[in-house]
């Protein structure tokens, strides 16, 4: 498996960087995985020698995500695992992406106070990446979340 010295050489020439060098490799080269996934990391440089059993790429299926939020604690009673979140994020304002919580962190934390929380997102148009600034908004029925006094 590999490109040809010749082909190496080539892309050494005409100064690739190494952006450039992972998309011309992973077009000319077949990444054959036992999952389906798009490659997120590639770990080989030109001309580099790979041994047995090393570790050449990262794939990931980025079809459904997760997206991590933050709860002010004072807020935290009222999240739960099944409730529908709506994700916009700041690159493109006309976006929305709809998910369910799928979970919780088991404790507020103690030097920002506030409760992790993570959903699951449909991403099939892969419009979402990792690290993208998002905002969640929770979907949360109040009149089970307030105590009432009775008369």
């Amino acid at each position: 498996m590999g490109l040809e010295p010749g082909e190496i050489e080539r892309l050494r020439k005409i100064d690739v960087g190494q952006a450039d060098v992972y998309e011309k490799i992973t077009t000319l080269l077949p990444v054959r995985a036992p999952a389906d996934g798009w490659v997120v990391e590639f770990e080989l440089g030109l001309g580099e020698v790979v041994l047995p059993l090393e570790r050449l790429f990262e794939l990931q299926d980025l079809s459904r995500i997760w997206v991590q939020a933050y709860v002010r604690e004072g807020d935290a009673g009222r999240v739960r695992v099944g409730q529908e979140v709506t994700v916009t994020v700041a690159g493109d304002p006309t976006f929305r992406a709809r998910g369910t919580v799928t979970r919780t962190s088991p404790e507020v934390s103690t030097t920002d106070r506030v409760l992790a929380v993570w959903a699951e997102l449909d991403n099939s148009e892969l419009r979402l990446r990792e690290g993208m600034l998002a905002t969640v908004a929770i979907e949360v029925d109040d009149k089970s979340q307030w105590p009432v006094a009775k008369e």
